[in-house]
């Protein structure tokens, strides 16, 4: 099992870099005329759709079945600390038109609350909540992001709008939660989840740049439902990511 994981891992890798690789053709061939700026940004990442929630229950098993503990529904609606890096490589028109290309690292969380904790195949449910605690759900991507857009002269300063497709890779996705009962009952969970191999979600950015310094606010809007739909049927709920970033650029070049 470890060899095939770790098989699978190398895989994995050899196509995020041939992936990368790819996108690169077109900076650098035109890399001459092109602006170059480094980002670093937080913000507000939560997941939205009908299936998304507030709360939820931590299910464990006895220690007799070894068996991971897990969350019915880690997908939450409350956002966690994120953050990300990119490296954006631009061109301004003489119409003052951008075209460009943003390729970063993104590490996103959510959080749901914890209201209660029982074993999956106990009939008894609590009429009122019997646990407290919180399952913190991590997304690392490798993000890539092609831009068109307007740049706006204001005085000293430059505002530049963009918008376009995004797609995020998801490189690893982690479960951990952690919840105490009113009984006394410690219960937590860590485990990989299977996620969607690409999240393809739509953006927009606006950046008000001074000299080589800037400020930058972008909101991402996830296409890509993560709800699991039985085979053969249609899906009536829908999970999605949302994520609202505010950062600060740096132009390492300007043409």
């Amino acid at each position: 099992m470890a060899a095939s994981k770790t098989t699978t891992d190398v895989k994995r890798r050899k196509k995020v870099g041939l992936f990368i690789f790819l996108l690169f053709i077109p900076v650098l061939t035109y890399g001459q005329k092109l602006e170059y700026a480094v980002h670093l940004n937080s913000g507000i990442f939560h997941y939205g759709g009908k299936s998304a929630t507030r709360s939820s229950d931590i299910f464990y098993y006895d220690a007799t079945l070894q068996a991971p503990n897990f969350t019915l529904n880690p997908y939450g609606k409350k956002a966690g600390f994120s953050y990300g890096l990119a490296l954006q490589g631009q061109n301004c028109f003489s119409n003052n038109i951008l075209a460009g290309l943003e390729i970063g690292y993104e590490n996103l969380k959510s959080q749901v609350q914890i209201t209660n904790a029982y074993l999956p195949y106990s009939s008894f449910r609590s009429p009122l909540p019997n646990a407290s605690g919180k399952t913190t759900l991590t997304n690392q991507y490798l993000t890539v992001h092609p831009v068109v857009g307007k740049r706006i002269s204001l005085n000293k300063f430059i505002l530049n709008l963009t918008v376009g497709p995004e797609a995020g890779l998801c490189l690893k996705s982690t479960e951990q939660g952690d919840a105490i009962t009113q009984q006394g009952g410690h219960y937590t969970t860590h485990l990989e989840l299977n996620q969607p191999p690409i999240d393809i979600r739509v953006r927009a950015n606006a950046q008000l740049t001074y000299k080589r310094t800037g400020l930058l606010v972008g909101y991402s809007y996830g296409l890509t439902n993560y709800f699991e739909t039985p085979a053969g049927t249609k899906p009536t709920s829908g999970i999605y990511t949302r994520y609202l970033r505010l950062g600060i650029s740096y132009q390492i070049r300007k043409t």
